[in-house]
């Protein structure tokens, strides 16, 4: 069994887009310690990055399966089975086998870990933490403000002359109706900033203002279910706050006590996120574009445990070129040859029943 530890820098190439439940327009942040003070700094969650790495391993053992089985098929239950020890495992018998048995045949959940039977990850993927400007205090983000998918009529007029009579006053009722919910929605941002700012004021009245944002809501809610909005091409895009390009994130990656099929496999899984090196939300508009540089380091074994120590072994970039891993140590070379070995038989169907 081998532990290996990544430590590096992932550089944002374009604004990185994450969110969360009540974080509204702000950048997601972390408290960290800056000497004696917390201080709050932009951050990539682990468990951002963890899923990222779990839905890559999966695609990769599919492909692998699908290669070897071209009309493979797999059950719903063993897809959970594999990808997070769900509904497969939480029922399952008491003679499912032994950990090691487990993780042989389950490589996914060998990395990642489940809740039922309770198998820790080989895979331990801690917070990117944004390093902060001069001043210790994170900046505002990249704010981008509220836009307008483009309409394809409204770049050429003359395109409305394809259109019945019905169906240009259809789509004339929809621009309008975009417009409103554009409006509405304005209106909304501005009731919860309001909201927010006498929250923080001692002695007012919350009520006028908590029934404006309520207000606002219903009215958003209200135009949106209209049938021509629902239907229109042109819609509002909102507000969207990200961490602005060029911001590094100091990161570290552990794979820990793991077999060389299982080490070969994570190595797999950054080779494929390095066809695609992004994270978080609105690639298709070209959020979360990263770069990475991690120095590779392996943890060699001394007479005791405690007398073990982490020793530099290589280093692996990801961008835009792909995967450059300079590395020559057998355990890491060895691996990528498990790997190669193991991946034909994952989940094709003469393992899976």
């Amino acid at each position: 069994m081998s532990t290996i530890r990544l430590s590096g820098l992932i550089t944002a190439k374009t604004p990185i887009y994450i969110t969360r439940v009540g974080q509204e327009d702000e950048i997601l942040t972390m408290t960290i310690m800056k000497g004696e003070y917390p201080v709050r700094a932009p951050v990539i969650p682990g468990e951002t990055l963890k899923g990222l790495f779990r839905a890559i391993t999966f695609r990769i053992a599919v492909d692998a399966a699908l290669r070897v089985n071209p009309t493979f098929t797999m059950r719903l239950d063993k897809v959970y089975e594999q990808a997070k020890g769900g509904l497969a495992f939480v029922g399952g018998r008491t003679e499912l086998g032994a950990e090691d048995t487990l993780r042989i045949g389950n490589p996914i959940l060998s990395l990642f870990g489940a809740a039922s039977p309770k198998i820790t990850g080989r895979l331990i993927v801690e917070p990117a933490i944004g390093r902060l400007p001069i001043g210790d205090k994170v900046g505002k983000g990249t704010d981008l403000a509220e836009g307008v998918r483009r309409d394809p009529f409204l770049a050429d007029g003359r395109l409305t002359d394809v259109l019945s009579e019905d169906d240009r006053r259809r789509w004339s009722r929809q621009s309008t109706i975009v417009s409103l919910v554009s409006n509405a929605n304005r209106k909304l941002e501005d009731a919860k900033r309001a909201l927010n700012r006498a929250r923080k004021t001692e002695g007012v009245e919350l009520g006028p203002f908590e029934k404006a944002v309520a207000d606002a809501v219903a009215e958003v809610d209200r135009l949106g279910r209209d049938e021509d909005y629902t239907l229109a091409m042109q819609r509002p895009i909102p507000t969207k706050n990200a961490v602005a390009a060029g911001t590094e994130f100091d990161h570290c990656m552990e794979v820990r006590d793991a077999s060389q099929a299982e080490l070969g496999l994570f190595f797999a899984a950054l080779g494929s996120w390095s066809l695609d090196p992004r994270v978080g939300g609105g690639r298709t508009a070209g959020y979360g574009r990263i770069d990475a540089k991690y120095s590779i380091e392996l943890l060699t074994d001394g007479e005791l445990r405690r007398l073990s120590r982490w020793h530099p072994v290589g280093v692996v970039t990801i961008g835009a070129e792909g995967m450059n891993l300079d590395c020559s140590h057998p355990i890491v070379t060895d691996a990528l040859a498990a790997w190669t070995a193991a991946e034909r038989d994952i989940l094709n169907s003469r393992v899976i029943a």
